[in-house]
């Protein structure tokens, strides 16, 4: 076990070799310290709250194929700027990779269901990404002012949450036929320009679309 705060502020600790055998990482852990890079062993299953919260100097994370939880805010500001999340991971909490401005990639696998609110905000780099189909609740204004620009509605989400996409640079977006439901300003304040409702679609809810330059709407028929 590594406790909470164990290493935060750490300035001058660059690299750090963690044994076999580890499983817990307290909150903080590794704050604000100077880590260049890090890889997980084998037998951490949840990556705690803030655990590298600004460490500016963390440019790349291996993670193992045991972790199930990224927690709020765990790699909240620091400088990666490529990460693959293993299949196991189900959950990416609140704010995660939130401020990771130099964050360019993200791999994303199956099994992952759910992204928190304001996951990827501020990732300026990050302009393309792939939603898997097991996703089934992203959090509101998930990819405020990220890079992104385009987004397919993964297979298994039935309804986009409240304020889903909002204050995002997406231009396009894609549904499958299974939206029923699309929330109370999913993509207020976002780039779209054109939407082609999904054929099964119910409802769309207060200031789903305001503030947008969108132009062109294609309602299906029936």
């Amino acid at each position: 076990t590594i406790g909470e705060s164990a290493f935060e502020e750490c300035s001058s600790l660059t690299s750090l070799t963690l044994p076999a055998g580890l499983t817990d990482i307290g909150r903080r852990a590794f704050a604000k310290s100077g880590l260049t890079s890090i890889s997980l062993p084998v037998g951490v299953t949840v990556l705690s709250d803030e655990t590298f919260d600004s460490a500016r100097s963390l440019v790349r994370a291996t993670l193992p194929d045991t972790l199930r939880e990224i927690d709020t805010k765990a790699f909240y500001n620091t400088g990666l700027t490529e990460i693959s999340i293993p299949s196991s991971v189900r959950t990416i909490g609140d704010r995660a990779f939130s401020n990771c401005t130099a964050l360019s990639s993200i791999t994303l696998q199956k099994n992952l269901t759910t992204l928190g609110a304001y996951v990827f905000e501020n990732t300026h780099a990050l302009t393309q990404i792939s939603l898997p189909d097991t996703v089934t609740d992203i959090g509101a204004y998930a990819f405020w002012q990220s890079g992104v620009t385009a987004v397919t509605i993964p297979a298994a989400m039935t309804e986009i949450g409240n304020n889903a996409f909002a204050v995002s640079n997406i231009q396009e977006v894609t549904f499958h036929d299974g939206v029923t439901r699309i929330g109370n300003g999913a993509f207020n304040e976002s780039k779209l320009t054109a939407i082609a409702f999904p054929q099964n679609l119910q409802s769309v809810g207060t200031g789903a679309f305001s503030r947008t330059p969108i132009t062109t709407v294609t309602i299906p028929a029936g």
